[in-house]
């Protein structure tokens, strides 16, 4: 999320997109619970399935 001075959000950034003012930042969002669930079953067989 590309978010103003005041932290007003000004939109989403997409993939490969940058910022287009300096004064804007970027914060960082959760993901969906779609995207969760997979994020945890691939960290759940790095650490209990000893994969890499």
């Amino acid at each position: 999320m590309m978010v103003d001075e005041s932290e007003h959000p000004k939109g989403f950034l997409e993939k490969g997109r940058f910022k287009a003012l300096q004064s804007d930042r970027v914060r960082l969002q959760h993901g969906s619970a779609e995207e969760a669930a997979v994020i945890r079953a691939i960290f759940d067989q790095f650490v209990n399935g000893r994969k890499s």
